[in-house]
């Protein structure tokens, strides 16, 4: 097996992942402005909404309408709306399905000329990794017998 990494490295400590990604195609800050935003809950709240009038890549079922919005340096998001007869949950289910995503409703997107309209949003997200890395053999560093000295010792140059 060969590991993208040097031959000489003992630890890699990774402990965050951020991602700051710029919009290909940046929404106008002018255009932001409240919109009704429907609630799950069947409430409305009024909200800022972002807005862009151009060519996406898009595509309508039965069940949701979807949009994918494209970062600079090639990751892309993609934006399910459910139909007006269905909700968040049943749009998840219906998306369970093995092999659905990929091989079905992946490669029916296409170009089409329309007007987004998006509610304004900041995305975070925190997890603990010490059960599932511990799942994957990662026992030693989350015990007494942890050893973490390489991380402070320069070992590269006695690799040389």
């Amino acid at each position: 097996m060969q590991y993208p990494f040097a031959p000489h490295t003992r630890v890699i400590l990774a402990n965050a992942i951020h991602f700051k990604g710029e919009w290909e195609h940046s929404f106008d800050q002018r255009q932001t402005r409240p919109h009704d935003f429907h609630l799950s809950s069947g409430q409305m709240k009024s909200t800022p909404m972002m807005v862009q009038n151009r060519e996406f890549t898009y595509q309508e079922t039965a069940s949701f309408q979807a949009v994918q919005l494209p970062y600079k340096g090639g990751l892309r998001m993609e934006v399910l709306l459910p139909a007006a007869n269905s909700n968040p949950q049943q749009l998840l289910e219906s998306l369970k399905t093995p092999g659905n995503w990929q091989g079905n409703l992946q490669p029916a997107f296409a170009d089409r000329e329309g007007t987004l309209i998006l509610p304004k949003f900041k995305m975070e997200y925190a997890v603990e990794l010490n059960s599932p890395l511990k799942a994957l053999g990662m026992n030693r560093a989350f015990g007494e017998e942890a050893e973490f000295s390489a991380m402070a010792t320069n070992h590269y140059a006695s690799a040389k």
